[in-house]
């Protein structure tokens, strides 16, 4: 007969401890490849999640940014309004044609004298036409009824002068318009008129 003593007692124990060991480094490396395979999945959503953030922080920076140059717009815009070029006081007017419908107006010079009114950006004021001269010929200063009525009435900004006017011709009144570009207290710019469809160059000049 064989003693207790003489088992093994910890045959079985080992034998537990060695399958619990197995178990136990099989169900860890089970966990670690859990563990990887998350990182795995999840490294996209990261570096997807950050893309989202950059994104959405470059759309707000931009937006930020258009916002403030439109406000540097409207404030210089406002600006210029408020401060336009002050036109008060008389000026001369002349206006060379170089485009017609009536080839005999082709190059003709006229100058106009005219007195303006400024009310804030706005102006108004009237005058007469004072000289003609047709192309080749020499200047002809005109006299009593040989001149002309003009009105004018317009706006300005900044330095930037848009005036429409109609002159009262002798058989029949004549729309047009005026626009000049100041620069040291005098303007260039153009003109047209519908007196024979004409267009061409303008300059405005203080008496």
């Amino acid at each position: 007969m064989v003693e207790d003593d003489a088992l093994p007692k910890d045959g079985k124990v080992q034998h537990f401890e060695g399958g619990l060991s197995c178990g136990l480094w099989r169900a860890g490396g089970v966990m670690d490849h859990s563990l990887a395979v998350q990182k795995k999945m999840g490294a996209p959503m990261d570096v997807a999640t950050e893309g989202r953030k950059l994104s959405l922080g470059a759309v707000i920076g931009g937006l930020v940014t258009a916002v403030t140059l439109v406000g540097g717009v409207l404030a210089i815009k406002q600006y210029i309004d408020q401060n336009p070029s002050d036109v008060n006081g008389t000026w001369i007017i002349e206006t060379q044609i170089q485009k017609t419908a009536d080839s005999h107006y082709q190059n003709m010079k006229l100058t106009y004298k005219v007195v303006l009114v400024q009310e804030g950006n706005r102006f108004k004021g009237t005058g007469e036409k004072t000289a003609e001269q047709a192309a080749g010929a020499v200047l002809h200063e005109l006299v009593g009824k040989e001149r002309t009525r003009i009105n004018i009435t317009g706006n300005i900004s900044g330095s930037t002068i848009h005036a429409d006017f109609v002159e009262r011709g002798k058989d029949r009144d004549s729309d047009g318009a005026f626009d000049w570009e100041l620069k040291h207290g005098a303007g260039a710019g153009t003109f047209s008129s519908l007196a024979a469809d004409s267009s061409g160059s303008s300059s405005l000049k203080r008496q």
